[in-house]
């Protein structure tokens, strides 16, 4: 159980991260059209935040199946401030009226977690790739 959970945890960081860097890719380029969040921003930051939930709950099983050092706190401590983040933007861009919804809160709602990511990923001092 533990090699599994440990691999597919990391394995799927990057599927994370590829989907937060398409979500602020696609947040510039809106931000550059000067429209209002579309359908496919939304989707972009529905399928980045499912994964980051994934992530989380793969993370879990592998510290419950026996995986525990110091270094796991801090790493725990960015990983959910980068789930919460990323929720609370999401949260806030639904709720808001389609014509008032903005890139900007889109990038920053992919760019605030994907740095957190990269420092959790540091915060075990293991390489990134």
């Amino acid at each position: 159980m533990h090699e599994f959970s440990l691999n597919a945890h990391s394995g799927m960081r990057f599927l994370v991260m590829l989907f937060g860097v398409m979500t602020a890719v696609y947040a510039i380029a809106g931000m550059l059209r000067k429209t209002p969040v579309d359908k496919t921003a939304m989707t972009l930051l529905r399928v980045f935040t499912v994964l980051l939930d994934v992530q989380i709950v793969l993370g879990i099983l592998t510290l419950i199946s026996g995986s525990f050092f110091g270094a796991l706190i801090g790493h725990l401590i960015m990983m959910i401030a980068a789930a919460a983040v990323a929720h609370l933007g999401a949260v806030r861009l639904k709720k808001a009226e389609p014509a008032a919804r903005g890139y900007g809160l889109l990038l920053a709602t992919s760019l605030i977690p994907l740095a957190l990511i990269v420092g959790g990923i540091l915060a075990i001092q293991r390489a990134i790739v």
